[in-house]
C-alpha cells in the first residue's frame, strides 16, 4: 500500500464544531474505504471480516459501531495523520494517508455530491412545475364527491 498525502480543502470561516464534524466523517469514510482494499492480509483482513460479521446493517448504533470499528481496525501506519493545516480561504488540511483509500474516499464523496445535486435539481423542477400548474391552489375539499 502506497503512502502519500491528500488535502481536504477548506473555504470561508470554520468553527471548531464544523472542523470536528468534517474530520470525524472523513475518518469514518476512510475506514470504510480502507476495509475494501484488496491487498489486506493476515490480521488486518481478519479484523475487517470480524467487523462486517459483528455489525450487520440494521441502522442505529449498529451502523455507528460498524464505522468506528472499521477505523479502529486500521493499523497505525495506515491511519490518516495531519501533516499540515493552512487556515485561510481557501485553506486545507494536508493528511498523510494510504493513497488508494484516500482516492476511494474522493470517489464516494463525489458520487454522493452528484446524487445530492440531482435530488435538489429534481425538487426545484417539480416545485416550479407545480407552481406553473397552480397545483398548490387546489382545495382538496373540493375534489371527490
Amino acid at each position: 500500500m502506497d503512502n502519500d498525502t491528500t488535502k481536504l480543502l477548506l473555504d470561508l470561516n470554520w468553527s471548531l464544531e464544523e472542523l470536528s464534524e468534517v474530520t470525524h466523517n472523513y475518518t469514518r469514510v476512510y475506514g470504510f474505504a480502507f476495509s475494501l482494499l484488496g491487498d489486506l492480509q493476515g490480521s488486518d483482513e481478519r479484523k475487517v471480516q470480524l467487523v462486517y460479521n459483528k455489525f450487520p446493517w440494521r441502522g442505529g448504533y449498529s451502523t455507528v459501531h460498524f464505522f468506528n470499528n472499521l477505523f479502529k481496525g486500521i493499523p497505525e501506519s495506515g491511519k490518516p495523520e495531519i501533516e499540515k493545516i493552512k487556515y485561510a480561504s481557501p485553506g486545507y488540511i494536508e493528511l498523510a494517508v494510504i493513497l488508494e483509500a484516500a482516492f476511494h474516499v474522493g470517489v464516494m464523496v463525489a458520487a454522493v455530491a452528484v446524487v445530492y445535486q440531482t435530488a435538489v435539481q429534481t425538487y426545484k423542477n417539480l416545485h416550479a412545475r407545480s407552481s406553473e400548474m397552480k397545483l398548490s391552489d387546489i382545495d382538496a375539499s373540493d375534489v371527490g364527491g
